[in-house]
This record gives C-alpha cells, sequence and structure tokens, in this order.
C-alpha cells in the first residue's frame, strides 16, 4: 500500500518589503513608467470621457460615480473603464490611488452612453492591522475615472465627514 502525502490547500503569500505596493501601485510610488500601464489596451478606435458626478458618501460608506463615455472613433469598440480612488491624508501609508471599480461598454462609432460605478465602503478603506479592523478614514478622496492606471480622463473628490471601522468584508 503506497503512502498518501497531504496537500495544502492554501499557499501563503508573502510580499517582503513590498508590501502593498506592488504592481501599478509599486510603479506610481517608485516614479517608474511602464511600457503598459496596468489596465492598458489596444483598440481600433478612441474615446471621450466626460461629465463626472459622485453621489455623496451614505453613512455606511456608500457612493456613486458616474461619467460619460463616447465612441469618438469610425468603428465599434468596447472600453474598460476604471475607478480609483486614493486617500489624501491617511493615518498609515498608502498607495497614490487605488484600483476601486470597473465597468465594461460596447459603444458604437459615435455612441456616447452614461456610465455608473456603485463603490461601498471598502473603497474608502483600509486594513489597520494596529485595531485589527478595517478602518475608513475622515477626510478627503480623490476620484479618477481611467481608461488604464496611467490615463486618468476625469477626476472628482468626495469627503467622508466622520471615520468608520468593521470587521470582516
Amino acid at each position: 500500500m503506497r503512502a498518501v502525502s497531504s496537500l495544502h490547500c492554501c499557499p501563503s503569500v508573502e510580499y517582503g518589503i513590498q508590501g502593498i505596493f506592488v504592481g501599478y501601485r509599486g510603479f506610481e510610488i517608485r516614479d517608474i513608467a511602464p511600457l503598459f500601464p496596468f489596465g492598458h489596451g489596444l483598440s481600433y478606435s478612441q474615446f471621450e470621457y466626460s461629465s463626472i458626478e459622485i453621489t455623496p458618501i451614505s453613512l455606511d460608506g456608500h457612493f456613486t460615480v458616474t461619467f460619460n463615455v463616447k465612441n469618438v472613433g469610425k468603428v465599434n469598440g468596447r472600453e474598460i473603464t476604471q475607478i480609483y480612488v486614493a486617500d489624501r491624508e491617511s493615518s498609515l501609508p498608502r498607495p497614490i490611488k487605488e484600483l476601486k471599480g470597473f465597468v465594461k461598454a460596447s459603444l458604437k462609432a459615435g455612441e456616447t452612453r452614461s456610465l455608473k460605478v456603485a463603490l461601498d465602503r471598502e473603497a474608502l478603506g483600509f486594513y489597520d492591522d494596529r485595531r485589527m479592523a478595517w478602518v475608513a478614514e475622515a477626510g478627503k478622496f480623490d476620484v479618477y475615472v481611467a481608461s488604464s492606471s496611467e490615463d486618468v480622463r476625469l477626476t472628482g473628490e468626495i469627503e467622508l465627514g466622520e471615520s468608520f471601522s468593521w470587521t470582516g468584508l
């Protein structure tokens, strides 16, 4: 009879000295310009963005980002729009901006569409290992609507009036 070795179900991941600054977050904080930024895509069409609107943050941390995307090219195309959030002032080191949502749209040549991305408390918060909880600190946040991590098309801001925390997701 042959012995069967046990398998590990969940490998551990250690970030080492990079911490939370991996991928596009690390490139930005170190001011490194990659050949192809995160979210970069190729298209046969071009897109213009306009009219950003951001709802106020609700008591439980929900808000919505609405904006228009227009296919200004001569052929139909798809665009994946990314929403990044930046905390202007934090008690712990945070990335310059963090990807918090995205939306994909198929647009005919010349078509404009209003797109909406709903975000929640996780878009504002971070894990504070000193408190052993997730925290969203009061203050102003920048909201970026982008075609890639390097190609920000629209900018807005929101303000969280009061800090709050929670455990678990």
